[in-house]
């Protein structure tokens, strides 16, 4: 047989040029290097899950051995014997002249002066015969290094038996190849640290192969609550490297698996023997085959795929027809089993044929509770079944609900591919409501926000008013009820006597409900009290989850359904109502002004109150607690971006606990309440609230597969964080938003996320590493439009970053313009006192004392009537910095130590040691080192809390500063031997006991050194004492 031969393509392939580097498997290189090097027989056996890098391990040490002289040969398991030679040792037997296949033979040819490595890859899979020869091998003990890989869950008898005949006189070493950290994930796939590099490593499970396929994929189809996803996905060249496997399946099996990964990735045995077509014996023979070779496994919850991926590449590389025939197969056996519309769903939709109306009509329903990205596979194969002459308003409701969905998944294209066609002049309102809805929803994931205002703003003023809903005790009574019946009974007595207590103006209405609920207790005694009538009796909505599941059958027809059989299916739901009444036609021309009041708002225009007027008119008598919450949501941050009067905080707050009463899956209806709700809670400095509001919202987002309202919810997320100190999550958050921004091309909200990112940046790891993304965040806010409001928020946090790096010629006047003018009128109202901070700052800075004295004025009187602890805080930094820039110390000290108090007490760290910073500089220039102490020592314990390295450095940098000021030296040098000795001893936690004991003298004499070395480093405490040596450790 040709030296050249077929066999080269079955053994273990060297590196490509140019491919990814073999990274996390050091220290397995060593231990084959280690055998190699040893003199007499060495054998190593390299044991791991398919995907772990066994071939590439050896491949890479293969050539390694090659570059440093020595003799290499390798086989694999999956060659076939062949002319009576054993498969496994084929390349073996050819590189040493082809000998007889005997043990003996083989140990002569391979004693020479030139040590060989024989690198056996797949061994579970060799012949008998490779097995049987492997254990003479193992036995005979050739003066070689012989290693052996294999999968461990696919040991078969054989191979076991050979490679207990090891002798164990000879080095013998068993490497598990273990998953790669994320550290060595990063490397492998090029990909940056933080949270798309965690989810992958969580999903992959370490293994490199799965990692390297799962990167390649659409990030919206690695949903862990639905792994269907992945057959949607285009699946990479990786996962073909999982075909070289299945080839050398045996029919049976070949046919079962195949019929497994259609059933799911929870697989039923009989379903997938059912599909594949064979009877018991054959598939239960081929079943425990494929649970051997670790295709299927057998755990608690049944059988699995061994991943995922496994699924999905099996899958798509069933031939098409194949594919459709198993669907086919399996919608009629479930239906026979009386299975559920969304299981039957993912089945019809890849076998139904055109003009099948009943599977389209089950389609659609099961699009309502699907995921978007399923709905949106399940309406594209609902429209594919309707036939040529359906009526037009029928397919363009469809396509609303597929726009719709594409939307809610995070993808503006398809979505707007969806909504090219115009309405029918038959369409119902409400469909044409929601078109224009969608519409604008996408334009304003791209962060084209007027465009979408555009057709929003304009859709809405063509909608007529509805009529005027009275106050009378029935709609009172039936408000109050909505109100009460959407508060955590729990809670509601307490935030409702919050409510009441507050200074805040609170109108008549909400002080009713306020004080029922105050007075009520849990429900059921407030509800007794409510007014009720005629007008507020009848059926309440559902909640999505207090529905049981029920069986659907497409050919069962409903008693009271009179369509034909062969009727087009409906879009809409019976309770589908026109635009005067409560029903879903209320319904949508209220979210049709929400979107228009979200559209004004973001891009600064002066309609958004009044849309926010009209949305909270048309939803009065709207029975729905989630559209009550997001007009709640939507009142508050359109109250903080154009002023809200006095009544504002209350109102933040009942929008608060509107949000709070809403289950998961209300929420996920309503889920821009959440970050707009999260940024007025932030404006008013209720962070821990704001962060808990946001985490909740990306739970619920996560499993309800709302991809487009990620970037809104990871920005909160990395502002609330941030400020409450919390650096490392702020900065995954920060990058989530940059990503998912960059995928939708939103370049507003990509520069906003870029420059709190670099913000974080900085203080986790300073200016340099802050530098590139501040200026790549400073270009993607440079062009945006007039009066956008992420882009104005990232242009004047860029301005600030480059005036902190002494990067503009003329920072306070590019701040000015940033803030919309020196009436700062595109700034929120309760953030002016901030800005005016800021503009304080630079002034000083700049020497521009009339100027900083302006700002302080204006900052004052942004801050009157407000309580904002933090703003205010801010505001007594800047006067502070500016009394002792001006020349007065001593004016300077009380407004350093309210901002002090001020950041301690709404718990913003990292303000709070800047504070810290400032307030020890100037006490130590008023009072000397001892004053300047409490303060330093507090600076870098709060830093360190952070984990901000950066931060950390600034604050031992002062530390030093101050100590060189005050005339301390360095202080190592000032302590003799024996104190220093002593110092270390402090340090390591010792008590004066434990140092008397260590070092042979009395207690008493330990504390007079410990008084002379406080003395002589002017602090007053071991704690200082520790942390002034730590600075110079530093």
């Amino acid at each position: 047989m040709s030296g050249t031969s077929p066999h080269a393509v079955h053994e273990p392939a060297e590196p490509e040029p140019g491919g990814p580097a073999i990274v996390g498997r050091a220290s397995a290189l060593a231990v084959l290097r280690a055998g190699l090097d040893t003199p007499g027989p060495a054998y190593v056996e390299v044991v791991g899950d398919p995907g772990m890098g066994k071939s590439r391990l050896l491949a890479e040490f293969g050539r390694l051995s090659r570059e440093a002289g020595h003799r290499v040969v390798t086989g694999t398991g999956a060659l076939p014997a062949a002319d009576h030679r054993p498969g496994l040792f084929v390349p073996l037997l050819r590189e040493l002249g082809d000998p007889a296949p005997t043990a003996s033979r083989l140990v002569e040819r391979l004693t020479g002066p030139r040590r060989y490595a024989v690198l056996l890859d797949d061994a579970h899979l060799a012949d008998a015969e490779s097995l049987e020869l492997l254990g003479q091998l193992c036995y005979e003990a050739p003066p070689a290094l012989l290693v052996v890989a294999y999968q461990g869950r696919q040991l078969p008898p054989l191979l076991a038996a050979a490679l207990r005949l090891i002798r164990p006189d000879g080095w013998h070493h068993r490497l598990e190849l273990d998953p790669l950290p994320e550290s060595d994930l990063a490397s492998l796939l090029g990909i940056r640290p933080g949270p798309r590099l965690r989810r992958l490593s969580a999903a992959s499970a370490g293994n490199p192969q799965f990692a390297r396929a799962l990167a390649e994929i659409d990030p919206a189809l690695l949903h862990e609550s639905h792994p269907e996803l992945l057959e949607l996905a285009e699946i990479p060249t990786v996962v073909y490297e999982l075909r070289a496997e299945l080839a050398r399946l045996p029919a049976d099996e070949r046919a079962l698996l195949a019929a497994a990964a259609v059933v799911g990735d929870e697989v039923v045995p009989s379903l997938a023997v059912s599909a594949a077509g064979l009877d018991a014996v054959r598939a239960g023979a081929a079943l425990d085959s494929l649970i051997r070779r670790d295709l299927l496994r057998d755990g608690r919850s049944g059988l699995t795929f061994r991943h995922p991926v496994v699924r999905a590449a099996v899958y798509r590389d069933t031939p098409a027809g194949a594919r459709r025939a198993l669907h086919a197969h399996l919608a009629t056996e479930l239906r026979d089993r009386g299975a559920t519309a969304a299981v039957l769903a993912r089945h019809l939709a890849r076998s139904a044929e055109p003009g099948d109306l009943a599977a389209a009509e089950l389609l659609v329903d099961s699009a309502r509770d699907a995921v978007p990205r399923l709905a949106a596979d399940r309406l594209t194969a609902a429209r594919a079944l309707l036939p040529a002459d359906s009526p037009a308003d029928l397919r363009f409701e469809l396509d609303v609900r597929l726009a719709e969905a594409w939307a809610a998944a995070g993808q503006p294209g398809p979505a707007r591919e969806m909504l090219r066609a115009p309405a029918p002049a038959d369409a119902a309102a409400p469909w044409r409501y929601r078109q224009m809805r969608v519409s604008a929803r996408v334009d304003r994931l791209r962060g084209l926000h007027r465009q979408a205002l555009g057709l929003v703003g304009a859709e809405l003023d063509r909608v007529p008013e509805r009529p005027a809903h009275h106050e009378t005790p029935d709609t009172t009574g039936q408000r109050a009820r909505t109100v009460l019946d959407s508060i955590d009974p729990v809670g509601a007595p307490e935030r409702a006597r919050t409510v009441l207590d507050s200074t805040d103006p609170v109108g008549a209405p909400e002080r009713a409900v306020a004080e029922e609920l105050a007075t009520s207790g849990p429900h059921g005694a407030g509800l007794a009290r409510v007014p009720t009538g005629p007008a507020t009796a009848g059926p309440t909505t559902a909640r999505p989850d207090d529905a049981r599941p029920t069986t659907v059958r497409p050919d069962d027809a409903r008693p009271d359904d009179t369509r034909p059989a062969n009727a087009p299916p409906t879009t809409t739901r019976p309770d589908d109502a026109g635009p005067g009444t409560a029903g879903p036609g209320g319904r949508e021309i209220t979210a049709l002004a929400v979107e228009a009041a979200i559209c004004a708002a973001f891009c600064g225009a002066p309609e958004a109150p009044r849309f926010l007027a009209r949305a909270r008119r048309e939803v009065a008598g709207v029975p729905d607690a989630g559209l009550h919450a997001l007009v709640a949501a939507l009142a508050a941050f359109v109250g903080i971006r154009y002023g809200g009067g006095p009544s504002l905080r209350a109102e933040v707050a009942a929008a608060s606990a509107a949000l709070d009463a809403l289950r998961d899956t209300e929420l996920a209806e309503v889920l821009d309440a959440t970050p707009l709700l999260g940024w007025a809670e932030l404006m008013f400095e209720r962070d821990a609230d704001a962060l808990r509001h946001f985490d909740r919202g990306l739970a619920v987002a996560a499993r309800a597969g709302r991809a487009d309202t990620l970037p809104y919810l990871y920005l909160g997320r990395c502002s609330a964080a941030s400020r409450l100190g919390l650096l490392e999550p702020a900065l995954d958050a920060g990058q989530d938003c940059a990503d998912a921004a960059a995928a939708l091309g939103n370049r507003p909200m990509l520069g906003f996320a870029l420059t709190f990112q670099a913000v974080v940046l900085c203080w986790l790891r300073g200016p340099v590493a802050a530098g590139p993304v501040a200026d790549e965040a400073a270009e993607a806010v440079a062009d945006a439009p007039h009066g956008d409001w992420f882009a104005l928020v990232g242009q004047r946090v860029a301005a600030r970053l480059r005036h902190s790096a002494d990067d503009v010629t003329d920072p306070t006047a590019a701040m000015v313009r940033a803030c919309g003018g020196p009436e700062l009128a595109e700034v929120e109202l309760y953030n002016r006192t901030y800005w005016c901070s800021v503009l304080v700052e630079m002034s000083v800075r700049a020497g521009h004392f009339a100027e900083a004295a302006h700002w302080l004025d204006r900052g004052e009187a942004h801050a009157a009537g407000l309580g904002l602890t933090g703003s205010e805080a801010y505001l007594a930094l800047a006067r502070a910095r500016y009394e002792l820039a001006a020349g007065r110390p001593k004016l300077a000290e009380e407004p350093a130590t309210r901002a002090v108090r001020g950041f301690a007490d709404v718990g913003w760290i990292v303000d709070e040691v800047h504070a810290r910073l400032f307030a020890a500089a100037l006490r130590a220039e008023l009072s000397g080192w001892s004053a300047a102490e409490p303060e330093l020592v507090e600076a870098r314990r709060l830093a360190e809390r952070t984990g901000g390295a950066w931060l950390r450095r600034l604050v031992v940098s002062e530390q030093r500063r101050l100590a060189g000021a005050a005339g301390r030296g360095t202080p190592g040098s000032r302590l003799t031997r024996r104190e220093a000795e002593i110092a270390r001893l402090v340090a390591a936690g010792a008590t004066n006991t434990e140092i008397g004991a260590h070092l042979h003298v009395t207690v008493k004499t330990v504390e007079a050194h410990l008084t002379r070395m406080f003395r002589k480093l002017g602090v007053r405490s071991r704690a200082a004492l520790v942390a002034i040596l730590a600075d110079e450790a530093d």
